[in-house]
């Protein structure tokens, strides 16, 4: 459109370009939190984003992209002015103002009685959404694409564009980030699948999952190639190559993790596998002529036509790696002695002596994401500063090759960014984390969030194809080398403006688009009717506190019972020599059985019933968690020496023994006064006795019943009795067991339930628990 001569401009405009340093592109990238910190300010001490008015998100518009869009362009020279602008009301407001988050987001109180009625809490998520990862990623994409379309204006500093072989710059900086944030939140699915309750998917089924996510990558890889090749669109050949570009390495990235995964399970940290991976690439280029072929060698066939693409793959790889790491650290919780104490916790406090006991068991397994972070900030800089220290290796970045030096620059940089917007959150937001419910952390999670942020986050992927798409448009009908610094500003503002309000559509629309959902394909969530139930309290042998519900019941349990304030009941454990059917108390209703929910979903009993159970089995796959912190407690209680084994042994023991008798004698009460409503003890011994002659007579036995049955209606010579003889015998049984019965009544004597007879129901020896059977006593 523009003339062969302007193609060549623009060419020229984008190449042979030597960058910038390493401390002038960290205060640019400073405005970002500078600009966050002064949106929690607001948020915090002003409620001024809650609700979110029209004025709400202009502000939000010109903090969040306005800011950054200015700092790479009109205060490029002197970032320092506008992260002033920025931090002063900031800092002012903070000091000034009162915190409302203190307020409003303190540590949720324990339900009352009334708050039970509507069941217990939702239980929240291991791997919960955290607001300083969403400002992370979405400062990172909306600088990306800010960049994309900039460096075609000469309003964009020339030392931003990307480095043509050696040297550091903006742009090269936001292709690493890129890389680096998606391997951050692919961390996510990893830390799901080290939930032992989470289904264990086969490599097969993963590969062909990351395969499908793959090929829409690719295919807008060869999408951009051909409106590229086919527009005549300018091409900087020594960026990725002829044919190859950014979208044919994001696709091929999850392929070649896929294949690592089950080496880097295996390794204690992905940043050193990260980092070990690149170590022989980088030999290779120091004692090889690979240095050589990358900058020299000419392009006759399709591995030198594209070797910046081929080679650089590998540290990208790096990088996604890295990214992996570091997500594993950041998106855990974080659990430290003042962690709320949630109600599985005060069963393993009571377990260890006291609350004070279960914060020394959490102090071994402490998790800050903030120190976590800031350790990693630390050991990343170091590593950089020594490659490229002039007595150390004195190597030099190159965004080209993807070295072993772009990697830690990279990592340095993300993980000190990373760390600034984890310590705004945990200054201004440090309640966000403190209920144990989950509808409670999501709301205060959206309240910890910009919208416009979040916006970009959320559909990072389709904003990003958006922004290419608008930059090929604009690069054709505009003549950006001409355009004047208010032209450009013009366009790059409306052009965020689009970028923005696409987002905040989807976002309001509830849409995200994903190439594919690997999750949902790989393994959809069951059903609710095919999930397990819980029938009933129990003791069993380990013991389990009686006051919970038992995680291991299953599905083919009989019914359900569930009442708005249920009442404890007692069962036996299925034992094959001793089964036994708990008691139904006149008083309890039972449910309508789980595969029947979707016909009586509109019963307010029912879906009470339903709340409980989705608790039920969210607190069972907590409870898993909390046998790693039994065991954590036994290690540190039981030390390998055997000296003090024993002794150490036997303390613990006395504490398991003597929760295990105040339950004992809690739940006693209540079963006394069941079995008391029920008849007696001595009806619910013969209940007992009839329920095992249900269990144990199999079909096989009731056969040989029948048969003898038919010996019972023939004469003494074997013949079938008439009807008139079959009357007569009926007559005869009838009497034989009317008079069995009245002798058996008055043989037996209502017999005394003790603490000891429903251990002994309760199948609970004696010994294990310190009953003495002799002095019906606790020894």
């Amino acid at each position: 459109m523009f003339g062969e001569s302007y193609v060549e401009r623009k060419i020229d405009f984008v190449t042979g370009h030597t960058g910038s340093n390493v401390w002038d592109i960290t205060r640019v990238t400073l405005v970002a939190p500078a600009a966050a910190l002064l949106w929690a300010v607001l948020q915090t001490r002003q409620k001024f984003f809650d609700p979110y008015t029209p004025s709400a998100y202009l502000a939000d518009f010109l903090l969040q992209v306005g800011a950054i869009l200015f700092a790479v362009t009109a205060y490029a020279d002197n970032p320092s002015v506008l992260i002033g602008f920025l931090l002063i009301p900031a800092i002012g407001t903070l000091l000034n103002g009162d915190n409302l988050e203190h307020r409003f987001n303190k540590p949720a109180k324990p339900p009352v009685k009334e708050d039970d009625a509507a069941g217990p809490p939702e239980p929240v998520n291991p791997v919960p959404v955290k607001p300083f990862i969403t400002t992370y990623r979405g400062a990172m994409m909306i600088i990306t694409c800010i960049s994309i379309l900039a460096v075609d204006f000469p309003v964009f500093p020339r030392r931003f564009a990307k480095v043509e072989n050696w040297g550091v710059s903006l742009m090269d900086l936001g292709v690493g980030s890129f890389v680096f944030g998606a391997g951050l939140v692919y961390a996510r699915q990893a830390l799901k699948e080290e939930d032992e309750d989470a289904p264990k998917v086969p490599f097969t089924i993963k590969m062909n999952s990351a395969v499908m996510h793959s090929l829409p990558m690719i295919a807008l890889g060869f999408l951009r190639l051909w409106t590229v090749k086919g527009l005549e669109y300018q091409e900087h050949v020594t960026e990725y190559g002829v044919h190859w570009n950014f979208f044919f390495t994001l696709g091929l990235l999850p392929i070649f993790v896929t294949i690592l995964q089950p080496v880097i399970k295996y390794i204690p940290s992905y940043s050193a596998f990260g980092f070990a991976l690149l170590v022989p690439y980088e030999m290779l280029f120091t004692y090889s002529d690979l240095g050589m072929f990358m900058f020299m060698a000419p392009r006759d066939d399709f591995i030198s036509a594209n070797r910046e693409g081929i080679f650089s793959f590998l540290g990208y790889l790096a990088i996604f790696i890295v990214g992996q790491g570091i997500g594993m650290e950041a998106l855990r919780r974080d659990v430290n002695a003042a962690t709320p104490i949630t109600q599985n916790d005060e069963w393993v406090a009571e377990m260890l002596g006291g609350t004070d006991s279960l914060k020394e068991v959490r102090k071994t397994r402490e998790h800050n994401s903030m120190i976590k972070l800031g350790k990693w900030t630390g050991i990343w800089i170091i590593t950089y500063v020594f490659l490229t220290w002039h007595y150390g290796p004195r190597l030099t970045v190159s965004r080209r090759l993807a070295n072993l030096p772009y990697l830690a620059w990279v990592a340095a940089f993300n993980c000190g960014q990373l760390l600034l917007f984890r310590v705004i959150e945990g200054m201004l937001f440090p309640f966000i984390y403190s209920s144990r419910d989950k509808k409670i952390e999501q709301e205060r999670v959206k309240k910890a969030t910009s919208k416009v942020l979040n916006a970009f986050n959320r559909n990072g992927l389709a904003i990003f194809c958006l922004a290419n798409v608008l930059t090929g448009v604009v690069n054709m009908t505009m003549p950006t080398l001409d355009m004047n610094d208010y032209q450009a500003m013009a366009v790059l503002i409306s052009y965020m403006g689009i970028l923005t309000g696409v987002g905040l559509f989807l976002d309001q629309r509830n849409i995200t688009i994903k190439l594919t959902n690997v999750t949902s394909k790989i393994m959809p969530s069951p059903p609710a009717a095919k999930r397990r139930r819980v029938d009933s309290l129990g003791i069993h042998k380990p013991f389990v506190s009686p006051l919970k519900r038992n995680p291991t019941a299953t599905t083919d349990q009989a019914t359900t019972t569930t009442t708005p304030k249920p009442s404890i009941r007692v069962t036996a454990p299925q034992a094959p020599t001793t089964p036994y059917t708990p008691l139904r108390s006149s008083n309890l209703k039972p449910s309508t059985p789980l595969s029947h929910q979707a016909k009586t979903n509109h019963d307010p009993e029912i879906i009470q019933a339903q709340h409980h159970l989705r608790a039920l089995e969210s607190q069972i796959r907590s409870l898993r968690s909390q046998n790693s912190v039994l065991q954590q407690a036994l290690d540190i209680t039981v030390p390998h020496s055997s000296s003090q084994q024993t002794p150490r042994l036997v303390r613990l023991e006395q504490k398991w023994r003597k929760a295990s008798q105040q339950a004992a004698e809690e739940v006693f009460s209540s079963f006394s006064q069941n079995i008391k409503d029920n008849g007696g003890y001595t009806a619910f011994l013969k209940q007992q006795q009839s329920n095992q002659a249900r269990n144990f007579f199999d079909d096989g036995e009731q056969e040989v019943g029948d048969e003898e049955n038919e010996e019972e209606w023939r004469d003494e010579d074997g013949d079938c009795l008439t009807e008139r003889g079959k009357r007569q015998r009926r007559e005869e049984i009838e009497a034989k067991k009317q008079g069995k019965e009245v002798e058996a009544e008055e043989e037996e004597e209502e017999e005394e339930l003790t603490l000891g007879s429903m251990l002994q129901v309760l199948n609970i020896p004696f010994e294990d628990i310190g009953w003495d059977a002799e002095t019906q006593a606790w020894k």
